[in-house]
């Protein structure tokens, strides 16, 4: 797992360092979900709730991070918000547009 900052956070979400470092311990964290790149073609985000992070497949993968948030459906009102920022400053919202405007955002020139 890898974080890509700055990380998007839900309203509800309090301290990004402490749920990080329980991240890392592979403690879970109630409630919350990680807004992560999806590496598939089809898709461009994945909502992924602690409590399966915590266990297998995501064990041995590595997945690029974007944002936190607490409950389903806050989350995907968090990816909506994503979304709007991406399409607003890349124009579109495909695969590639993603992956420049987080390339842009952490100043890396590519994901």
């Amino acid at each position: 797992m890898h974080f890509i900052e700055p990380l998007y956070l839900s309203s509800n979400i309090r301290s990004e360092e402490k749920i990080k470092e329980k991240l890392s311990r592979r403690a879970g964290v109630a409630g919350l979900y990680l807004v992560c790149l999806s590496d598939r073609e089809d898709e461009l985000f994945l909502l992924i709730p602690d409590e399966e992070f915590m266990h297998a497949p995501y064990h041995d993968i590595d997945v690029a991070v974007v944002g936190f948030a607490r409950g389903y459906i806050t989350a995907k009102v968090l990816v909506k918000a994503i979304i709007d920022e991406i399409l607003e400053t890349e124009g579109s919202v495909d695969k590639t547009s993603v992956q420049h405007f987080f390339a842009a955002r952490t100043g890396e020139g590519s994901l």
